[in-house]
């Protein structure tokens, strides 16, 4: 009988025991807390880890191009960064989720100019709002479309009532 003897192929690199020979200083004191590094033995790469990461598509990328001007597609990946959750929420720094006001002072923007913002956002299928109550009041969230930018791998399902796949529509171009 053949036995399989487990071996680790994969290990968590302590960030104290490496130096940065450019400046002298610790990784660990580099990167930021909730940032982890994984070393994978066999292939002697690294897998980095961290909540701040936005992923994009590349797809949803060329449709932004098509789609927006300069200005909103750099609003967009200021946005982008915002997201958390598997609903692609946009929240402020201090965990609640961002509210028409506090996003129009974020953004330097009227009200009026943000809300003329968003349903160009809406209406291209790049931003999503609804009015639920999570902290038992009634308020506006702003979810941004996950085929653009996410920071999970997994996402809800009942996003998808809110978005279409637009990384469909934004194909990139056959070079």
């Amino acid at each position: 009988m053949n036995t399989k003897k487990n071996i680790k192929k994969k290990e968590a690199i302590n960030l104290k025991e490496y130096v940065n020979i450019s400046t002298g200083e610790l990784l660990d004191s580099e990167l930021k807390s909730n940032v982890s590094m994984t070393l994978d033995k066999v292939t002697n790469k690294f897998s980095i880890s961290s909540d701040e990461y936005v992923i994009f598509d590349a797809d949803a990328i060329y449709y932004l191009a098509e789609h927006l001007n300069a200005a909103d597609r750099g609003k967009v990946m200021l946005l982008s960064n915002m997201v958390k959750g598997d609903c692609c929420v946009l929240y402020q720094r201090n965990n609640h989720p961002h509210t028409p006001e506090t996003l129009s002072v974020t953004f330097d923007m009227h009200m009026q100019k943000w809300y003329e913002f968003v349903r160009k956002m809406v209406k291209k299928n790049i931003l999503s709002y609804c009015v639920c109550a999570p902290s038992g009041y009634l308020q506006k969230i702003y979810m941004l479309n996950p085929y653009i930018a996410r920071k999970r791998k997994t996402i809800n399902c009942e996003v998808s009532n809110f978005f279409s796949d637009i990384t469909k529509i934004g194909k990139a171009p056959k070079e």
